[in-house]
């Protein structure tokens, strides 16, 4: 009798496979590793999800305008604004404000949380879409991982992701990244799906943010590098002709969002030679290329707000060097190949520099985008094929140097926690950011710690002379401590400074009025409704002033125009009483009386006992 085999059953033999057999396939799988990325950059910024807001544009872009945000009918008016919602910018981000108003949706809030949730799920996704483009660029699997998490964790980005207002620049990437992989798949298969959604996402990427203008240029040169000419078609210059439909319906929606635009120049920055655009701020933001290279090969000094450095713009141009000699030495790739991570980092990056901010050399969240033609560049660069020894040797400093860059962005981060750490770590990495001292006093002044205030508008104006608001502010602050001279003085300065400055007018005037002084009121006051003729505060009082000053007939008609401006204005009816007081109309002194009591004013119901039993 033969012994019976024993049996089997799928499963026992598939537990019996090595652990590489069995699941080997699937962790060098491309799904599974755009997971690996996704996963990595939501881990390494999930703290900030529980953030709030730096008070760094975030405050005049967001919690200042909660009314507009808190009603979704309002989502048109993301394509006829400005980034800030008010007409008060050139900046043109329609989707960027669109996906704040999709926030303040869901959650229900204007609370910071869900902003910052926001922003880190869209850098998650672009750490995945970096896998996935270097990858189509023949880049290793194991390589593009570690060039995609390294990416991820590098601290030059934390301002991108922890600073709320850098939407715009995440949304840019993500759609500028989807926009770019369709297209490679459309030159590969050639389906009209993938030539729609390329079109598409560029279009898209445009009410993202305006660098994204430039992203044609990126588009033509890759055709033109990686497309064999055996394979070049006539009807593929039919997206040549969509990528200008696009970018002239672009340009006349933001004309008439924010007003005249000029010449398409301006957006350019090509020809436009004006304080903030232009020639002149690009020649002056030339050393942004060399600093930024610096900060992205060596992340040893990452400013949150940096200012231009003399060392950094040398290590940097030593960089540029480097570069070119790699790019005439190495052999790995042909030199079209290489040329185009370098087109990718400079013309992506030229946009940004068109602009200056009077009192910023630049931020880093410009730089987000075109660093991911910097990334290419390297890999096209550095050897990919090695014995096992030099992989596993290589594979240790890739984790070393990820783990070491991850620790760092996750203690930088923290400087976003609130608006304090953030303008205090700001402040401590660079004492010329006269902007933090500025805003920083806001917050001390909103305290109620006015001295400490009154310092740190001191410090911002000892950094810029000329800083018209925080003068401004410094003379509100010796008001509120009761220093009127020294207020006086800076409400002066203020004005020499900026002449438009209806409300240092008004300030002071209610100073000189306080002191008696009401000829200079009444001029101030008058200079106030000259600039703003529809601010009735100043109509009273400059009405109030002529009373004073023995003149009711004068005081008269501006505080029946404040009154016509504000009809629940209790302190103009109080006064208008007066005036008739003044002018020997009771029967008219008593009805506004009456009406200034009903209003809640203590003052009119103790002269409605006086002069109206």
């Amino acid at each position: 009798m033969m012994p019976e085999k024993k049996k089997h059953s799928s499963m026992q033999a598939l537990q019996r496979r090595p652990y590489s057999q069995q699941y080997g396939n699937l962790i060098r799988s491309t799904p599974f590793l755009c997971i690996c990325c996704f996963l990595f950059s939501f881990i390494i910024y999930s703290p900030t999800i529980n953030f709030g807001y730096s008070n760094f544009d975030d405050d005049l872009i967001i919690k200042n305008h909660s009314e507009f945000f808190s009603n979704p009918a309002n989502w048109k008016q993301a394509f006829t604004s400005d980034a800030f919602t008010d007409h008060s910018s050139r900046f043109y981000r329609p989707l960027q404000t669109l996906s704040y108003l999709s926030d303040i949706q869901i959650s229900g809030s204007g609370k910071a949380w869900m902003h910052h949730t926001t922003n880190v799920l869209i850098f998650s996704l672009i750490t995945a879409l970096l896998f996935l483009m270097l990858v189509e660029f023949n880049v290793s699997k194991r390589y593009a991982l570690f060039g995609s998490i390294l990416f991820a964790a590098h601290p030059l980005f934390v301002f991108s992701v922890a600073w709320i207002p850098a939407r715009g620049d995440l949304l840019l990437m993500f759609f500028s990244l989807v926009s770019f992989l369709f297209l490679i798949e459309f030159l590969k298969k050639r389906k009209t799906i993938h030539f729609a959604l390329h079109w598409l996402c560029f279009s898209i990427a445009l009410f993202c943010k305006e660098t994204a203008a430039m992203l044609p240029v990126i588009f033509v040169t890759y055709y033109l590098i990686f497309v064999k000419k055996e394979s070049y078609r006539k009807k593929d210059l039919l997206l040549v002709l969509l990528y200008l439909g696009s970018l002239v319906f672009w340009f006349t929606m933001r004309s008439k969002a924010i007003g005249d635009s000029q010449l398409l120049s301006e957006l350019t920055g090509i020809a436009s030679i004006n304080k903030e655009f232009g020639l002149v701020p690009l020649f002056q933001n030339l050393r942004v290329i060399p600093e930024a290279l610096i900060n992205f090969i060596a992340p040893v000094h990452t400013q949150i707000v940096p200012s231009f450095s003399a060392a950094k713009t040398a290590a940097g141009s030593i960089i540029i060097i480097l570069i070119i000699v790699v790019l005439l030495k190495s052999k790995q790739r042909s030199m079209r190949e290489k040329l185009f991570g370098l087109v990718w980092l400079v013309m992506l990056m030229l946009p940004a520099l068109a602009y200056k901010h009077n009192m910023l050399d630049y931020l880093h969240h410009r730089v987000l985008l075109p660093m991911a033609g910097m990334l290419l560049f390297i890999f096209m660069v550095i050897p990919q094929k090695t014995d096992i020894r030099t992989s596993r040797k290589n594979t240790w400093i890739w984790v070393i140097m990820v783990a070491a860059m991850s620790l760092v962005t996750l203690m930088k981060s923290q400087s976003y926690r609130n608006a304090e750490t953030f303008y205090n770590s700001a402040i401590k990495q660079n004492p010329q950011f006269a902007i933090g001292y500025y805003n920083r006093g806001i917050m001390f002044n909103e305290k109620g710690l006015y001295d400490q205030a009154i310092s740190d508008y001191t410090k911002a104006i000892a950094i810029e002379p000329d800083y018209a608001d925080a003068v401004y502010n410094r003379g509100v602050a010796y008001g509120n401590i009761g220093a009127t001279e020294k207020a006086i003085e800076d409400y002066t300065r203020a004005i020499a400074i900026r002449p438009n400055n209806p409300q240092a007018y008004s300030n002071r005037g209610v100073i000189y009025c306080n002191q008696g002084i009401y000829d200079k009121a009444i001029r101030d006051f008058s200079n106030t409704i000259k600039q703003v003729p529809g601010f009735y505060v100043a109509y009273n009082n400059r009405g109030y002033a002529y009373l004073r000053n023995g003149e009711p007939d004068k005081a008269l008609p501006d505080l029946t125009k404040a009154i016509a401006l504000r009809p629940d204005f209790a302190e103009a009816y109080n006064n208008r009483a007066n005036a008739y007081i003044a002018n020997h109309m009771t029967k008219e002194a008593c009805s506004d009386f009456e009406k200034a009591a009903e209003l809640g004013s203590t003052e009119a119901r103790k002269s409605l006992l006086q002069y109206c039993k």
